[in-house]
C-alpha cells in the first residue's frame, strides 16, 4: 500500500524532477510512512511513498524490469500474484523482489496494457518508461484505490493519489470547478472524472490511460463492465454453495500479509460474515473493532459484542463523542474537496483505534450493492406506480406530507417511517433513472433551482446532477430495474462516495482496508444472479442470508440495515457544532453561491425544529471548510473572492 506520485514536464531538468517528486511525496506520507523511493530524469520521473504489508524488506518502489527500461509505482494489493509470476516465470521473466506489485510489471512486458484484466486486487498503478518518457496509469475495477492527474502549463502531466499531492508540484491554481461543486450538493461528492479543483481529473475506476509528451488531452479508456447478463441458470441451493465458495476465497485471499490483521465489525450482515470466514481462516483470534455513540439510535456496538462473542475474537471499541469541530480540519484535509457524508467521522475514529492494534483491516463495504441491501432497492416500485398517478391526485397528498410530517431527522430513513414519506414529493419528481438522488440527496434539483443565486446557476448552465446519475443508469449492462439501479449505484455511489470514505479515513491512519465483497469475480458472479436471489418480498440480500444462515448468530440475520448513522442534526442545534457553522456562515453567504438569505433562513428552520436540515448544514459546512483550508479563490465569476 502506497501514495504514489508522477511528473513529466519536459522543462525540467533532473535536480528539479526530483525536489518536485519529493515535496509532492512529502504530502502522502500518511499513506505510506514507512519508507519512500524515487526514479528521476531530465523532464520526468515517478516516487512513492509505502505502507510495508508484503516483502516488507524487499519490496522497495519503483521497482524495474530486468533491463531497466520499465518502471512501475503501484497503490494497492494483487491478491492473485503468486499465480501470475508462475505464469510470467514461465514466460523468462525474471523477479527481483517477493512483492505482489512485481507481478504488474512483468505482466505488462508481456500483456501490455490487457494486464489490468489480469490483476486481481485493489490497486492504482504508474508504468513509467523514463526513454520516452511516457506514462501508463490505470486503476482498479471497482474504484477502491484513488488517482487523480492534471495536465500542467507546460504541456506536461503529473499525478498523484491525492489532490495534494498536484497542489504541491505548485502552478496549479486553485479554483473551483463549478460543475464539481454544483453536483457535489445533491451527491454529496464530487463524482469523476471531475474533482472540486478546475484542472485536475479523477480517472475512473476500471479505466486507464496512456500519455507521452505532444499528445493532446489525455484520454482514459475502460478496460473491465460488470455485466448482469446472462442470468446464471442455478437453483438456489447451488447458487448459495457457489456464493459461500467465492467468499471463502475472497476474504483468503485479503488474508495475505506480513503484518497485524484485523476487521471493522458492525454487527451487521457483511461485517459478520467476514469476521465470520476469517475466524474459520485464522490460526488465532480475530482482532475485531467497533465504533458507537451515546445516543442508543446510533449505536451499533451491542450487536457488534453478540458477533464477536460467537466468534470468540479479540474485541475491541470505541465510544464517539460529539467532538467533531475538532475533527473537521483533518477530516477536509484528508479528502481534499468537499465530502458530505456525515458517516466519515466515526470511520475516522474507528480508523485511529484499529491502527493502535493492526495495520490491516477487513470491511463488509459491498454487500448492500451487490445484493440489493438498502430498503430504497424494495421502495422503489411503489415510487414508480407513484408517479404513474395523475399530479392532481398525488399534489394533495405530497403537499401534507411536505408540510406536516416534521421529524428530528436523526434516524435512519430506514428507521423512521415519517422521514421517508416526508420525501415523498421531492422524490416522485426525480429521474426515475435516477433512484440515489430520490432516496438519499441532500439537494435536489429543484430544491438547487430554489435556493442557489442566479449566478451560480447561469454559471452551471445545463449541468443536471439526476442527469450524470441518469448517464450511469443508462450505460449499464443490465436489464431489470432491480439490476439497473444496482449497476447505477456500483458505477457512481459507490466508488464516489463508500470507497472514497474509507479510502481516506483509513489511509490518514496508515490502515490499509480490504473488501472482500468487492472481489470481481465475486461481483461477477452476484450480477448474474436472478432478482429473487437478491431482493425478495422486501428484503434485499436472500441469498446471502440463506448462505451463511448456519454460520451466524439469528441476531445478526434480525438486525435491519443501520450505517453509520450520525446525530448531526441534534449538533447542529446546540454545541460547538452549532457555534462552528454560525462562524462560517457569513463566508459561505458572500461567495455567492446561495441567494441572499437563503442560508439564514435554512438555519433559522432547523434551530426552531421546523425542518431538519441537520445533513444539510454539514454538508455546507463542510464546503465552507474546504474553501477556507484550501484558500480556494472566489466560487464563481461575480461573487467576491474571499
Amino acid at each position: 500500500m502506497c501514495g504514489i506520485v508522477g511528473l513529466i514536464d519536459p522543462e525540467r531538468r533532473r535536480e528539479d524532477v526530483e525536489t518536485s517528486l519529493r515535496r509532492m511525496a512529502a504530502t502522502l506520507t500518511h499513506r505510506g510512512p514507512d519508507d519512500e523511493g524515487f526514479l528521476s530524469a531530465d523532464g520526468s520521473g515517478v516516487g512513492m511513498r509505502r505502507l510495508s504489508i508484503i516483502d516488507v524488506a524487499g519490496g522497495r518502489q519503483p521497482l524495474s524490469n530486468e533491463t531497466g527500461t520499465l518502471h512501475l509505482v503501484l497503490n494497492g494489493e494483487i491478491y492473485n500474484h503468486l499465480d501470475l509470476r508462475r505464469e510470467l516465470e514461465s514466460k523468462g521473466h525474471v523477479f527481483r523482489t517477493r512483492s505482489d506489485a512485481e507481478a504488474a510489471l512483468h505482466g505488462y512486458e508481456a500483456w501490455g496494457p490487457d494486464v489490468c484484466r489480469r490483476l486481481d486486487g485493489m490497486f492504482a498503478l504508474c508504468l513509467y518508461d523514463a526513454q520516452g518518457p511516457s506514462f501508463f496509469l490505470a486503476r482498479d475495477r471497482l474504484g477502491k484505490k484513488p488517482l487523480y492527474y492534471a495536465r500542467l502549463s507546460s504541456g506536461g502531466l503529473a499525478f498523484g493519489s491525492e489532490i495534494k499531492a498536484l497542489l504541491a508540484l505548485g502552478g496549479i491554481d486553485r479554483r473551483p470547478c463549478l460543475p464539481a461543486l454544483y453536483h457535489y450538493l445533491t451527491l454529496q461528492y464530487v463524482p469523476d472524472p471531475l474533482s472540486a479543483f478546475e484542472g485536475i481529473l479523477k480517472l475512473p475506476p476500471a479505466h486507464a490511460l496512456a500519455w507521452r509528451p505532444g499528445e493532446a488531452q489525455p484520454t482514459p479508456r475502460r478496460y473491465w463492465q460488470l455485466e448482469y447478463e446472462p442470468k446464471a441458470p442455478l437453483a438456489e441451493a447451488e447458487a448459495a454453495q457457489r456464493l459461500r465458495s467465492h467468499l471463502e476465497r475472497a476474504v483468503r485471499a485479503r488474508l495475505m500479509s506480513e503484518v497485524p490483521l484485523g476487521a471493522f465489525l458492525s454487527g451487521g450482515l457483511d461485517s459478520s460474515i467476514v469476521v465470520g470466514l476469517m475466524a474459520e481462516a485464522a490460526a488465532g483470534p480475530v482482532k475485531t473493532f467497533s465504533i458507537g455513540f451515546k445516543e442508543s439510535a446510533f449505536s451499533e456496538l451491542p450487536d457488534a459484542r453478540r458477533v464477536a462473542d460467537h466468534f470468540q475474537t479479540e474485541h475491541h471499541e470505541f465510544i464517539v463523542e460529539p467532538r467533531a469541530v475538532e475533527t473537521l480540519p483533518a477530516l477536509v484535509a484528508a479528502f481534499d474537496e468537499p465530502f458530505a457524508d456525515p458517516s466519515a467521522l466515526p470511520v475516522w475514529y474507528l480508523s485511529e483505534l484499529t491502527r493502535r492494534q493492526v495495520t490491516v483491516a477487513l470491511n463488509g463495504d459491498g454487500g448492500d450493492e451487490l445484493f440489493a441491501g438498502y430498503q430504497r432497492y424494495a421502495l422503489e416500485p411503489w415510487l414508480q406506480r407513484w408517479r404513474r398517478v395523475p399530479k392532481w391526485g398525488r399534489a394533495p397528498v405530497e403537499t401534507l406530507l411536505a408540510r406536516g410530517l416534521a421529524t428530528s431527522g436523526d434516524v435512519p430513513i430506514e428507521r423512521d417511517w415519517r422521514a421517508g414519506l416526508r420525501r415523498l414529493s421531492e422524490a416522485a419528481a426525480t429521474d426515475p433513472r435516477a433512484s440515489i438522488v430520490a432516496w438519499g440527496s441532500y439537494f435536489s434539483e429543484p430544491w438547487k433551482r430554489e435556493w442557489l443565486s442566479s449566478d451560480f446557476l447561469e454559471a452551471v448552465g445545463s449541468v443536471d446532477s439526476e442527469g450524470w446519475i441518469a448517464k450511469a443508469h443508462e450505460a449499464a449492462a443490465a436489464r431489470t430495474p432491480l439490476d439497473r439501479a444496482l449497476a447505477t449505484d456500483i458505477a457512481t455511489y459507490l466508488p464516489g462516495d463508500l470507497l472514497v470514505k474509507v479510502d481516506r479515513m483509513t489511509m490518514a491512519h496508515s490502515v490499509e482496508a480490504r473488501s472482500p465483497f468487492l472481489d470481481h469475480h465475486l461481483a461477477e458472479f452476484v450480477a448474474r444472479l436472478p432478482t429473487p436471489m437478491k431482493l425478495r418480498w422486501g428484503r434485499g440480500k436472500a441469498l446471502l442470508r440463506r448462505a451463511f444462515r448456519d454460520r451466524l448468530p439469528a441476531e445478526a440475520f434480525a438486525k435491519p440495515k443501520q450505517g453509520f448513522g450520525v446525530p448531526v442534526s441534534a449538533w447542529f442545534r446546540q454545541g460547538p457544532l452549532a457555534d462552528r457553522w454560525r462562524d462560517r456562515r457569513p463566508s459561505l453567504n458572500v461567495r455567492g453561491l446561495f441567494k441572499p438569505g437563503a442560508l439564514d433562513r435554512l438555519s433559522a428552520e432547523h434551530h426552531a425544529g421546523a425542518v431538519d436540515h441537520g445533513k444539510r448544514l454539514w454538508a455546507l459546512l463542510m464546503l465552507e471548510e474546504w474553501f477556507e483550508l484550501y484558500q480556494v479563490q472566489g466560487a464563481h465569476p461575480g461573487c467576491a473572492a474571499v
